[in-house]
């Protein structure tokens, strides 16, 4: 029984997270993308660098990355109505580039912000050369990442001719390739683990109702009636008793006139 309701736990929390991917798999998903919550940046300064992000592949297949996390996509859009430049680069070039610039660092934490004192930058974002990829324009624009390499990445929106003032909002997306198999794999698991659950319980329920002890039937000790007297009862030793030779007497009749 004990057995059973551990299956049956295991079950539904495996059913549980099969559904959960399946929901992002089929509703979560834009453009093909898992798209992270919109984040929104902004700076009085020249440009946004959001937080290094590292890539680590040492001791793993070269293809892991793109098996495992697929295409990233970083999405920024002008919220100010004018254009905007997004690229990702090495942290290092990134950091370089925006040295003794007035920007906004943040971090994981959108409340974890830091602001670097500084001038405009020396060249605007669309004359480096040093961006893994970049994307300048109006509205919203799109820098997508076919390939994943080690090391430290950060993310930087400016405006494409180095202006001031920041006003954007950014989301990441993935597609994980994946999601929808282990969303089925999940499934499949919960269903088998909640059968045999439901099997062993059942099982364990018919062996106890089988192994209690069937109660005696109940009979009534009445006590035998007394034999009452009557003639030629037999007597002990099986001899029946003699009978006696004085004739009834009768009763008295009427006196004599």
């Amino acid at each position: 029984m004990l057995l059973g309701v551990l299956l049956a736990m295991l079950g539904l929390g495996a059913l549980g997270t099969g559904l959960t991917l399946g929901f992002l798999h089929v509703v979560a998903r834009d453009d093909g993308y898992v798209t992270s919550p919109g984040q929104h940046v902004s700076s009085a300064g020249y440009a946004v660098l959001l937080g290094d992000a590292e890539v680590n592949t040492v001791g793993m297949p070269v293809d892991w990355p793109s098996r495992f996390i697929g295409d990233v996509r970083v999405r920024a859009e002008s919220l100010d109505g004018g254009e905007i430049f997004v690229g990702v680069a090495p942290a290092f070039e990134a950091r370089r580039y925006l040295e003794g610039v007035h920007y906004h660092e943040v971090g994981d934490s959108p409340r974890w912000s830091v602001e670097h004192d500084g001038g405009a930058p020396a060249q605007p974002p669309t004359q480096q050369d040093f961006w893994r990829e970049e994307a300048a324009g109006p509205g919203t624009q799109n820098v997508e990442l076919d390939e994943l390499t080690s090391g430290r990445w950060a993310l930087v929106v400016m405006s494409p001719d180095a202006a001031p003032g920041i006003d954007a909002r950014v989301d990441i997306g993935a597609t994980l390739p994946w999601l929808p198999w282990a969303a089925v794999a999940a499934l499949v698991i919960g269903l088998v683990a909640l059968a045999g659950a439901g099997a062993l319980i059942v099982a364990a329920a018919r062996g106890a109702a089988r192994d209690r002890p069937v109660p005696a039937p109940y009979v009534s000790a009445a006590p035998s009636p007394r034999p009452g007297p009557g003639p030629g009862p037999a007597a002990a030793g099986g001899r029946p008793r003699p009978q006696d030779p004085t004739p009834p007497r009768r009763p008295p009749g009427p006196p004599e006139r």
